[in-house]
């Protein structure tokens, strides 16, 4: 019999909706029912293309055993993270204060009144080494609660009064902290491999759009090698999708060889932006082609029939993770024929041996990423592969990842989500339902940061619209993140490219447009940061020969006007 979930519209609760678990969806319903009948309440947070989500569903959720013994001693709620961030953020913030790590699924236990006392991720079903058996683990817990629940519920308050300490940052947002990143980045950096740091590897564009940002600014040519050097070591492993395009979502090794398969949004909207950004520094046309095939990945599966794009492509095809992606070379012949498909192994390091589970994920680690001569087979294997087995796709469709809806949704930000006494950006507004946390998200993760977004928002709008009106709200926000990034600056790389454009700003081009100018082409090539503004002549710009003018400054240095835009 379905449970609570049925009527939900989360792909993933309704992966759960069958579940012999009596999952509810977050909501009142569920901690009322807690309170009459004095149970606690087991919050399992996820997403739909979590392969450990799927691990722990199969294993407990769908277990009948285990799942008697949560309907019987719990109220069990289920979350997807992706629809909810914000409890996400809350109850990840606890898992991490009780463990010392995070991740996916989070296991929260909480009174009826939300308040966390235990928490952790995967459990497996029965105990292994040190770790306890979910269904142990809950009889433990039940009997605490029972019979000795001041001492079970005594570390909750600490925590939660540890989290909900306001922090009030006296430090000034000083230039810096740009160079103390760049040293930080470059003592992080893997000069063989690309990327910071050991395995995982996340792609992290926004550390690399900060990284290409500097290198144009202010020089310093290891700001463009590291940045340079990790996109094409995620260009040439198997992070990178080359059969279909796109990029998964990290690298279990350090050599981005092997991902973590599922396909996210939000890493490949940014990547895009970091391939177009090495374009545009370098010209050189392998990251052009990467920008266009990971596009082309996003419109040909991601895109929406309504408008918008599905959040995620799942890391599981029939229950084995990586199943899709992964190739034998006698497949590749029988579809290709003897010499072709002997020379695409090759060329894509497919072997007998295998590189991941005795098969093979293609690469170009050994190969020349601009050879193109393999183009015209890549559209055969990868109508091959889709026939082979299929992908869950979590349609979604999220106003934070897609973007269609930012502009209108800012107007609604100041009002609802500002923190004019301490600074900041709180992650919900002030109308939405009161959590344990009202937490402000500093740290860039895989996706930057709300208040490192806003930083960068007020500091170009300072420059494009009002300096009058938004240059103290730029200042204050960034005055607020510099005391948490002076901690750790290269976690912080969103921040530090809003602190590089508002210390040493991009040109801006006010381009005055006669009334007739329909046919006047502006100029295309522009660099990417530059704010441009189009007005109607008049006032302090006016028409100069009756055409088409350009006035140019940089921070309070303005050139005479002009008729042709000169170098910027």
């Amino acid at each position: 019999m379905p449970n609570h979930l049925k009527h939900e519209t989360s792909p993933y609760l309704l992966q759960h909706a069958e579940n012999p678990v009596d999952w509810h969806p977050w909501g009142e319903e569920a901690f009322r029912r807690a309170r009459e009948e004095d149970k606690p309440v087991f919050l399992s947070i996820g997403y739909s293309t979590c392969h450990w989500c799927h691990v722990m569903a199969h294993e407990s959720f769908e277990d009948p055993e285990t799942a008697e013994l949560l309907n019987r001693w719990f109220v069990s709620i289920k979350v997807d993270r992706e629809e909810r961030p914000d409890l996400d953020s809350v109850y990840m913030a606890v898992c991490q204060a009780f463990t010392g790590s995070g991740g996916w699924p989070a296991s929260i236990f909480l009174t009826p009144e939300k308040r966390p006392f235990f928490a952790g991720t995967y459990f497996p079903k029965r105990r292994q080494g040190g770790q306890a058996g979910f269904g142990e683990l809950l009889a433990l817990i039940h009997e605490r609660w029972e019979r000795d629940r001041s001492a079970l519920l005594g570390p909750a308050e600490q925590i939660v009064n540890l989290l909900t300490h306001a922090k009030t940052g006296e430090d000034k947002a000083e230039p810096e902290l740009l160079e103390a990143a760049v040293q930080q980045y470059k003592r992080l950096f893997d000069p063989e491999h690309g990327g910071f740091g050991g395995a995982p590897k996340f792609p992290s564009p926004h550390n690399l759009l900060f990284l290409l940002a500097y290198h144009r600014r202010r020089g310093g040519r290891e700001c463009l090698e590291m940045a340079e050097r990790t996109l094409m070591q995620m260009l040439r492993g198997g992070l990178f999708d080359h059969i279909g395009g796109g990029v998964c979502r990290y690298s279990t090794d350090e050599l981005f060889l092997v991902p973590h398969f599922e396909k996210m949004l939000y890493d490949n909207a940014l990547l895009i932006l970091a391939y177009c950004e090495v374009y545009e520094t370098t010209r050189k046309d392998l990251y052009l082609l990467a920008a266009e095939r990971t596009a082309d990945f996003i419109l040909r599966e991601m895109a929406a029939p309504e408008g918008g794009f599905a959040s995620a492509q799942d890391a599981d095809s029939g229950g084995v993770e990586g199943k899709y992606y992964l190739f034998t070379p006698e497949e590749l012949v029988r579809l290709l024929g003897p010499e072709q498909g002997a020379a695409f192994n090759r060329h894509f390091g497919i072997t007998d041996a295998g590189n991941f589970e005795g098969k093979n994920i293609p690469n170009l680690l050994r190969s020349d990423p601009a050879d193109r001569s393999f183009d015209g087979l890549l559209a055969r294997v990868c109508e091959y592969r889709k026939s082979r087995c299929a992908l869950r796709l979590d349609d979604k469709i999220l106003t934070a990842w897609n973007s269609l809806m930012i502009a209108a949704l800012c107007r609604d930000t100041l009002s609802r989500f500002q923190d004019a006494e301490n600074g900041g950006f709180y992650l919900y507004g002030e109308d939405h339902e009161a959590l344990i946390l009202r937490p402000k998200e500093t740290y860039d993760g895989a996706m930057p940061s709300g208040n490192s977004l806003m930083a960068w928002n007020l500091v170009r709008l300072s420059q494009l619209v009002s300096e009058e009106r938004y240059g103290p709200l730029s200042e204050r926000q960034l005055d607020f993140l510099a005391a948490d990034a002076r901690q750790y600056p290269a976690g912080y790389a969103m921040f530090l490219l809003a602190l590089l454009d508002n210390r040493d700003p991009p040109p801006k081009v006010t381009v005055v447009l006669p009334e007739k100018s329909e046919a006047e082409r502006l100029p295309l090539e522009l660099p990417a940061e530059t704010a441009v503004i189009l007005r109607k002549p008049g006032g302090e710009y006016p028409l100069k020969n009756g055409k088409t003018t350009f006035y140019v400054c940089r921070g309070h240095s303005c050139l005479p006007p002009v008729n042709e835009l000169p170098a910027l």
